[in-house]
């Protein structure tokens, strides 16, 4: 759709296209490749999973890995928006 209007379209960084965004390796190799892109407009969207109110529902939502996982990737969308 954008790339009707006429801007290019970036890459696309997501856990289910191989792009684990909660791997520090990972986070440094896709910010070089949006500072070498230089965007005009980045979207980055963390797991809701963390957050999500029907995550009340899980047993271990409030486990030291489940935790660590909401804050790390809230933390990288947070740095780089």
């Amino acid at each position: 759709m954008a790339s009707m209007a006429g801007p290019t379209v970036g890459q696309t960084y997501d856990i289910r296209l191989g792009c684990n965004l909660l791997d520090k390796k990972e986070q440094d190799r896709v910010l070089l490749e949006i500072e070498k892109a230089d965007p005009i407009l980045t979207v980055i969207c963390p797991p809701c999973d963390p957050f999500s109110i029907l995550q009340n529902f899980r047993r271990n939502r409030n486990s030291k890995e489940w935790l660590k996982r909401g804050k790390g990737s809230a933390s990288f969308c947070n740095a780089n928006c």
